[in-house]
């Protein structure tokens, strides 16, 4: 299920709430990064603090693997998982949830990578075949 299609905003609070509601396995949000300085470049996947445990479908190993993924696709910079304990999405929802940071938009190099069908395609597929991989770890 796609939240959003159309650039409206949807609080933070009611994200998790549908989320819940609709009983979902995953949950994942995509973004793009903005920073003052203009240098930085490549993906960064946020998620709830945790460690790895590949024995549990946790948010810490989806956010692992779907950003493991996408940099596979892509060829970015990898700019690591990070832990965020006070995300909204990634502590109110009841499934394992990553938000992805697929760029930055005041790179101009990068701007344009993410203006790009191609390159956006190239996510897609990243994002989706971690989405796939964690699915079957889940079974």
């Amino acid at each position: 299920y796609m939240l959003r299609q159309y650039d409206e905003y949807v609080g933070l609070f009611e994200r998790a709430e549908i989320a819940n509601k609709m009983n979902g396995a995953l949950f994942i949000s995509v973004h793009a990064n903005t920073l003052k300085e203009t240098y930085f470049s490549g993906i960064m996947t946020l998620a709830y603090p945790g460690i790895v445990n590949h024995q549990l479908p946790n948010g810490k190993l989806f956010a692992t693997i779907v950003h493991d993924e996408t940099l596979k696709t892509t060829n970015a910079i990898d700019r690591n998982v990070i832990d965020r304990e006070r995300l909204v999405v990634l502590r109110r929802t009841q499934m394992p949830a990553a938000l992805v940071e697929t760029g930055f938009m005041t790179n101009a190099v990068e701007l344009d990578l993410l203006l790009n069908d191609e390159y956006q395609q190239k996510l897609a597929i990243g994002m989706a075949n971690g989405i796939e991989k964690m699915l079957n770890l889940m079974k």
